[in-house]
């Protein structure tokens, strides 16, 4: 056993790939594999808690302990694997999009800091950090055992995150408090639900069947998913099970009609258990969702709060809101009775004044750390001005690709959309092989369905800005660029 396990490290180290593992020869991962077992004991701890987790700070600084065990897995994995395959491991990405990708997310920093304040730097920086992501886990990733632990991780937080916010529900009803331990957002745990259930989706597609727990936990998560007011989270599920469907290895007509009846089944019994509880609203409720993270815009049809004539009001001289002022925003159409509906045009309005600001500066777009100052129906949006109060006082534009658009220029937006398809072109290639197994081909699709949901939830939200819905847009992104090729290495005749 000594013996094989030295043979498997230097296999590692040279980029020969040991076969994937099954079952217990995950427990082969021992005590040399720090950087894998940091990079995995980070997504769990932010699947269970969170942005109470991902977000603490040290030391009143503005690290967060997420960053920390980031660069402390950076730090093993090149000490594992040395310069040169640190090198050689990061070769594997698409150099081209992410260099142009990093270089616009390093002027956007640097002109961020030039002309705002620190804090309003850091409030954007994520849209760019993150993304290092994918180097970190190209090294971290050498070997289809440390990708099969990564996904365990994302497969294990996700059941540790929905059991979570089940206790914190229940807790919340049985006594009559909003009061938790930590912040339960339903945008943030409904991803990590979401992606658990898109996972067994795609394992019973395979007819593979998971642990009876991850099952039961992933009905539950069905559920509660259709319980909250989170209706992003219900576009990135339904996102995620249509990528799983359409890639079903066959029999995709009747795996579709199963996989509808059950979602249709878990939409029934939320709507049950709203009835049981008298139509009171389920949707939970602890924190108000991520305040300028995450969270919805303010409701419209509230009354405005703006003290008349005060420094950035509406009307006031040189106020966004004000006749000529630059940066006010377009006319809006009147608000309709149905908040539904208003939101929409909410987010509408909002993207179409990012898009129109971007014509303006297409290269290198507005920078990290301005406020966007925009104003819809007499309520301000990121003015950044300390006055939460009559709107939202840091807020994007909800929709993370929009927001990289306006922030980062448009080569970083194309940048970014490159990434992703050369992902889905080396999984199709991938695919396509005949030689692909059962579990290959699991793997991948379960990645790409669980990145689809965060793409979803990214698409109506800043979900780039912040590591505890970030990550699982990045991690799976990374993991199937890094995958395809390993699995082809794999199967190769010249395979060590």
């Amino acid at each position: 056993m000594t013996d094989l396990t030295h043979n498997q490290g230097n296999q590692e180290r040279l980029g020969a790939q040991p076969a994937a593992p099954s079952g217990s020869s995950l427990i082969e991962l021992r005590w040399g594999r720090a950087d894998v077992l940091l990079v995995a004991a980070l997504i769990v701890l932010t699947a269970t808690f969170g942005k109470s987790f991902s977000t603490v700070g040290t030391g009143g600084s503005p690290i967060y302990i997420s960053e920390i065990l980031l660069g402390l897995a950076a730090v093993a994995a090149a000490a594992r694997i040395g310069l040169g395959g640190s090198i050689a491991a990061i070769r594997r990405l698409p150099l081209i999009p992410l260099l142009i990708f990093w270089i616009a997310g390093v002027i956007a920093t640097a002109r961020g800091l030039a002309g705002e304040s620190v804090t309003n730097t850091l409030e954007d920086i994520g849209l760019f950090e993150y993304s290092l992501l994918l180097p970190l886990i190209a090294m971290v990733a050498t070997s289809l055992a440390r990708v099969e632990l990564i996904r365990a991780a994302l497969v294990w937080g996700a059941v540790a995150g929905t059991l979570v916010y089940l206790f914190s529900d229940l807790s919340i009803r049985i006594f009559d408090t909003t009061d938790t331990l930590f912040d339960v957002e339903e945008i943030t745990f409904g991803l990590y639900m979401a992606m658990l259930v898109a996972h067994v989706a795609n394992e019973f597609a395979h007819d593979r069947e998971p642990p009876r727990v991850i099952v039961v936990t992933a009905a539950i998560a069905l559920v509660l998913v259709f319980l909250t007011n989170a209706r992003m989270v219900w576009i990135g599920l339904l996102a995620a099970i249509v990528v799983v469907v359409l890639l079903a290895p066959r029999e995709k007509l009747a795996f579709a009609g199963r996989t509808a009846a059950v979602m249709g089944a878990g939409l029934v019994l939320a709507v049950g258990i709203q009835q049981v509880a008298g139509g009171s609203q389920i949707a939970l409720e602890i924190s108000g969702a991520v305040r300028g993270i995450t969270n919805d815009p303010p409701d419209p049809l509230a009354q405005p709060t703006f003290t008349p004539g005060s420094p950035g009001s509406p009307g006031s001289p040189g106020s966004p809101g004000s006749p000529g002022a630059p940066g006010t925003a377009r006319p809006q159409a009147p608000l309709t009775s149905s908040a539904e509906s208003d939101n929409a045009a909410w987010r509408i309005a909002f993207w179409g004044e990012a898009v129109d600001r971007t014509v303006e500066q297409p290269l290198f777009g507005a920078g990290f750390g301005e406020p966007f100052r925009f104003v819809w129906e007499d309520r301000k949006y990121d003015f950044r001005d300390g006055d939460p109060g009559t709107g939202i006082d840091v807020a994007g534009t909800h929709n993370s690709f929009v927001y990289v658009l306006y922030r980062m220029g448009l080569p970083a937006l194309i940048a970014l959309i490159a990434l992703i398809v050369v992902a889905a072109m080396r999984m199709r290639s991938a695919l396509q092989d005949p030689t692909i197994g059962v579990e290959a081909r699991s793997r991948l699709i379960g990645l790409a369905a669980m990145g689809t949901a965060a793409a979803g939830v990214a698409a109506f939200s800043d979900a780039f800005k912040g590591p505890f819905l970030g990550l699982f847009f990045w991690v799976p992104l990374a993991l199937i660029l890094v995958a395809c090729e390993l699995e082809r290495r794999a199967r190769s005749p010249e395979a060590v």
